[in-house]
């Protein structure tokens, strides 16, 4: 009798640690539902975006999709169909050449950033140049414009790093807690 009894404290264990076990999974499956979901909602709202940014370009006439629906905010329809257009792409090109050439520029002075009778730093140059003519206010643009742009580019790695499936941050709230406790280290 005590042999049946302690089989099933045993059986009971079991089942109890397959519960925890079947329980922890179906939670990570939730998560990776709703997390997938939001992700295909996000690129079905951005493929919608382009294909009436493409049609208005085609058409020249805004679709109402893209039009600001606070009545609030009085900007005229050929301005919106021009930035929708022409200026998000003009700003994205600008703004990639403006960060590759700040990229090569910091690269190259962190290569050469040692060297100091030939001075080859870009960035030493361009603030000794700032330097040399008393322009204080040059040099605090200078300092702070490199030190940000090294910011931004170190935070939006690790917001875009994914170590395997155990690391990664998504938007939208939909970052599970392992994650988030591993960005708050």
């Amino acid at each position: 009798m005590t042999f049946n009894f302690i089989l099933s404290i045993n059986f009971k264990y079991q089942s109890t640690q397959n519960s925890i076990r079947l329980h922890k999974r179906l939670i990570d499956a939730v998560q990776n539902f709703q997390r997938t979901q939001s992700q295909w909602k996000l690129t079905t709202n951005l493929a919608m975006y382009l294909e009436d940014c493409e049609q208005a370009e085609i058409t020249q006439k805004l679709p109402h999709s893209l039009l600001i629906a606070d009545k609030r905010i009085k900007i005229p329809e050929n301005i919106q169909l021009l930035w929708h257009v022409t200026g998000k792409r003009r700003l994205a090109q600008v703004t990639s050449i403006l960060f590759a050439i700040m990229t090569v520029l910091i690269m190259w002075s962190e290569c050469t950033f040692f060297i100091i009778h030939p001075q080859l730093s870009l960035a030493a140059r361009i603030l000794r140049a700032a330097a040399l003519g008393y322009h204080y206010k040059y040099i605090q643009f200078i300092a702070v414009g490199l030190i940000s742009y090294l910011g931004f580019c170190a935070y939006f790695t690790v917001f875009k790093l994914r170590i395997y499936k155990y690391y990664h941050l998504d938007p939208h709230h939909m970052t599970d807690e392992n994650s988030l406790l591993f960005s708050a280290m």
